[in-house]
């Protein structure tokens, strides 16, 4: 009996300690800065000397390429190179560092002449690649040639001669005797009676009582009124997104709470065995 007394009384101790330990060690991750490269999450995209076209990605040869990057991490220090679109051929790199809000918008390589298209434009943090951008060259076309048109030379008409017309002798004509017409005697037409219409008697319509519509309350509908409970965090959020940073501080953090269950958990079952 006494054995199994200290045992319980030491295990719940054991478990006080690695609750305490857990706790102390899940803020000191959530306090820890994350690693640079997994932090930029900064976007990129092709550009010129103005900075203010987006996705440019066409160019000729002789143009500069400016690449425009934002929301990397302040004072960042980058490399760029000029790739194939694979990445397995580096053509021309350089170096480059993000103002205090972590922009940048820097000339990197000038489109040669012949120039294989379309490339890539990639942003690494070491060796780490971040973000990339694609482009293409547009090659220039030879004017065509118009071909001179020969003018076709237009033949001389010539002159149909006009016959001479000779009159033609019109014969006289002889006048035709033009016959009296005998008047005809038009009979006289005997008007005919109209009889007179008798008006037809038109019956009154009777108006039919149209029933008054009753109207039907309509019940009113209260809508639910939803209530909402805000979550208060139980210890002060740390890190740049006032939440744990990582899993490890959040397995950490649960488990200090697990340790501490089962101290307790021993400690009453001490408490029971000694009344």
């Amino acid at each position: 009996m006494k054995t199994s007394y200290y045992k319980k009384n030491k295990l719940g101790k054991l478990a006080y300690i690695i609750s305490a330990a857990m706790l102390v060690a899940s803020l000191l991750v959530n306090a820890t800065p994350p690693d640079l490269a997994i932090a930029a999450a900064g976007s990129l995209w092709t550009t010129d000397a103005t900075c203010t076209p987006q996705n440019l990605n066409h160019y000729a040869e002789g143009d500069t390429i400016y690449i425009r990057g934002s929301g990397f991490d302040p004072g960042q220090n980058l490399t760029w190179r000029n790739t194939s679109t694979n990445e397995a051929t580096i053509y021309d790199s350089g170096t480059l560092t993000a103002d205090g809000s972590g922009y940048f918008c820097v000339a990197t390589h000038v489109v040669g002449v012949g120039e294989s298209s379309p490339r890539k434009m990639v942003v690494l943090d070491g060796t780490d690649k971040l973000k990339s951008d694609n482009y293409t060259v547009d090659t220039a076309t030879d004017p065509t040639e118009v071909p001179t048109e020969v003018p076709t030379e237009v033949p001389t008409e010539v002159p149909t001669e006009v016959p001479t017309e000779v009159p033609t002798e019109v014969p006289t004509e002889v006048p035709t005797e033009v016959p009296t017409e005998v008047p005809t005697e038009v009979p006289t037409e005997v008007p005919t009676e109209v009889p007179t219409e008798v008006p037809t008697e038109v019956p009154t319509e009777v108006p039919t009582e149209v029933p008054t519509e009753v109207p039907t309350e309509v019940a009113t509908v209260t809508p639910p009124v939803n209530t909402t409970t805000s979550n208060t965090p139980l210890l002060p959020q740390t890190g740049v997104n006032k939440m744990f940073n990582n899993l490890a501080a959040q397995l950490l953090f649960i488990g200090s709470f697990m340790f501490l269950g089962i101290g307790m958990v021993l400690s009453g079952k001490k408490q029971e065995e000694n009344s």
